[in-house]
């Protein structure tokens, strides 16, 4: 995004900005293919925190389809799941974002990838 500030925040100190990312208030939170390698509890703590960091937080969070076509792609490449391990299956990783926040848009990129934008502020009732 043109003009804005942006921090990067990986568990990998060799490729983080920040050393702790809920010290930020940030407009906007991108999570691109990573919720589905963290475990479920630490996926609601993430969300929690994500809150609790700026309740006008928009999330933003790609996550994989396990389409036919992923699938296919990683038969050819002889690979499982891309380059590390998944602990939570893509579909639960949804279900938790839906039970808990307003989804304000979904786009489904070549059957690959679901970006969902999230409000954080707005808990589904």
């Amino acid at each position: 995004i043109l003009g804005s500030k942006v921090i990067n925040y990986d568990i990998n100190p060799k490729l983080t900005d920040i050393e702790d990312y809920t010290k930020i208030k940030p407009d906007v939170i991108i999570c691109n293919e990573v919720l589905e390698i963290m475990k479920e509890q630490d996926i609601i703590k993430s969300l929690e925190n994500f809150k609790k960091m700026n309740s006008n937080t928009i999330l933003i969070t790609g996550i994989p389809t396990e389409s036919w076509l992923s699938r296919l792609l990683m038969k050819l490449t002889n690979t499982e799941y891309g380059y590390l391990e998944r602990n939570t299956y893509p579909h639960n990783v949804i279900k938790l974002l839906e039970e808990r926040y307003k989804l304000i848009n979904e786009k489904n990129i070549f059957g690959m990838v679901a970006i969902h934008i999230i409000d954080a502020l707005k808990i589904k009732r």
